[in-house]
């Protein structure tokens, strides 16, 4: 529910009882650091971005993330993004262009694998998807053309 809504200078600040503020950006700018795209942009109570729409491809927290949307936590760290290329986070190869998203330490919580790799010594075929626990161990990995695994019956995998 909006508890206060603002007009000034042609952006459009809501405030929400969730503490959320959003914002309608007339144009391309640079918000903390991060080229936004014109459009919806969130804000915690706290004042640091939420989630907001890329106006371009562009480099954050070491990562080379896609034009679009990207999530972050409160703490500033990145929770939700797609990737402009592929590359190798936290020695897991991950395909571009699919959501990828991280845990408030920043570790892995899931992504799609670039090419065919060795995670917990089992080899994977490019495509695989893959979920991570918070400890880094994977919880489950599964293929378009197979079964899903836990991570305690990877050894079964045909």
């Amino acid at each position: 529910m909006i508890r206060k809504r603002l007009l000034v200078l042609g952006l459009c600040l809501c405030l929400f009882s969730s503490g959320v503020m959003a914002e309608e950006l007339e144009k391309e700018i640079i918000v903390q650091g991060i080229k936004c795209a014109k459009g919806h942009v969130d804000f915690y109570e706290s004042g640091k971005l939420r989630s907001v729409g890329l106006s371009q491809d562009q480099e954050i927290q070491g990562i080379k993330c896609a034009k679009g949307y990207v999530e972050f936590y409160e703490s500033g760290k990145l929770s939700s993004i797609h990737l402009s290329q592929n590359q190798t986070i936290q020695r897991v190869k991950i395909l571009k262009g699919i959501s990828v998203s991280f845990y408030p330490s920043g570790k892995l919580e899931y992504c799609t694998l670039s090419q065919d790799q060795k995670i917990e010594g089992v080899k994977f075929r490019k495509g695989t998807f893959v979920h991570f626990y918070p400890s880094g161990k994977s919880k489950n990995i599964s293929h378009r053309k197979t079964k899903r695994y836990r991570s305690k019956n990877i050894s079964r995998r045909r």
